[in-house]
């Protein structure tokens, strides 16, 4: 009855009926691993640092550019859309190309900044974020 087919079964234990479901093929994630960017920002990895800083939490949005490994960051007191929306305004301005795919964590990059940069500067991230982030993008440069 079933054969070859990708279903799955239910019982429903109130009616005692059984319930098969056809289950869609998934299409297999993209992974960095998987795929080799040909050009600069054809693959752009996208990450967040999470600092917690005498009670306040601060958050530095990261990116790397996998080919041409363009990086940058900017830091911010919320984790909204707002501040994600902000960071790929910046990040697409602050890029000398277009950004054609994105890909989250970037755990790498998060470690050497924090190491080669923010924890050097944490007090700039939690009493003055503006000076932060321009001490930030001096760095990266």
């Amino acid at each position: 009855m079933l054969g070859e087919r990708n279903v799955k079964v239910t019982l429903m234990g109130k009616t005692g009926k059984l319930i098969i479901k056809e289950l869609k093929k998934k299409k297999p994630k993209l992974r960095v691993k998987d795929y080799k960017p040909t050009y600069a920002g054809d693959l752009v990895q996208i990450d967040t640092i999470v600092k917690y800083i005498n009670n306040i939490k601060r958050y530095v949005v990261t990116a790397i550019d996998i080919k041409s490994r363009v990086v940058f960051a900017y830091s911010y007191t919320n984790s909204s859309s707002k501040a994600s929306a902000d960071f790929l305004d910046k990040l697409i301005q602050a890029f000398p190309f277009d950004i054609k795919r994105i890909q989250t964590d970037i755990e790498r990059f998060n470690r050497t900044l924090q190491d080669e940069y923010l924890n050097d500067n944490i007090y700039l991230l939690s009493d003055d974020i503006e000076t932060c982030n321009t001490k930030l993008m001096e760095y990266l440069y």
